[in-house]
This record gives C-alpha cells, sequence and structure tokens, in this order.
C-alpha cells in the first residue's frame, strides 16, 4: 500500500483568492480578512485493492494540532506524534481491511522520506 499527505487548496488554480465582505452602504469593514484559500491536509493509503479513509492532519484551515513541535509551539505540520496516530488509527487497520477482503494476508506500507516516518518501523513491528 502506497501513503502519502496531500494538501488540498479550495480555490481555482492561477486565479488569485480575493476575500469578499458585504457592508451596508456608507458603512466600512471593520476588520481585514486573510487571503488564503482554505485547505485541507490528509493522510491516506492506496492499493489495488482500493483506497484506505482520509486522517485529516495538522496543517487543516480551522483545525487545531494537538500536537506541538520540538520547541513546544503548536504544529502547524504533521509531527512523528502525529504520524504514529494515523498509522495506528487509519493506515494499518484500513490496509488490513483492504487486503484481509481479498484474502492476502502479508501486505508492505510504503512511504517516502519525509522525517516525521521514521516512527514507522516501531509501529508495524508494535501492530502485528
Amino acid at each position: 500500500m502506497f501513503t502519502d499527505r496531500k494538501k488540498f487548496a479550495f480555490y481555482y488554480p492561477g486565479f488569485k483568492v480575493h476575500a469578499v465582505s458585504w457592508v451596508p452602504s456608507g458603512q466600512e469593514r471593520e476588520g481585514s480578512k486573510v487571503n488564503h484559500a482554505p485547505v485541507v491536509n490528509i493522510y491516506a493509503g492506496l492499493t489495488r485493492y482500493g483506497m484506505t479513509a482520509a486522517h485529516i492532519v495538522a496543517g487543516t484551515t480551522g483545525r487545531r494540532s494537538t500536537y506541538h513541535t520540538k520547541k513546544g509551539a503548536e504544529s502547524k505540520n504533521i509531527t512523528s506524534a502525529e504520524y504514529k496516530v494515523v498509522l495506528e488509527k487509519t493506515l494499518l487497520p484500513e490496509g488490513n481491511r483492504i487486503f484481509q477482503s481479498q484474502g492476502i494476508s502479508s501486505w508492505v506500507l510504503q512511504h517516502d522520506n519525509d522525517p516525521t516516518h521514521k516512527v514507522a518501523s516501531d509501529v508495524v513491528k508494535e501492530y502485528n
């Protein structure tokens, strides 16, 4: 099963996102709006037999992370601790579900060299 993280931005490619607010005639807008498209940041796995459920992670607009950086700040991107949860709660159980439905009991988890993935080998060993 190939796994990866992808950030999806909700805008039309090639066009700038414009903040819009309606204000009654004669009044001014009270605060400025940030000119960034909303995004959803997910992990998912893809196999020949189907796809896992998506797991929403840090970096998603409007989602406060419960994970922290090494310096103690709220994480704005996925950390090793959060990736461990993604593996335990979504990728490994979903991989088993997909492959067992095909009568396959042994399969390979494949991911890239993202530094947060270093935790994967220990999690996979404990999961089996």
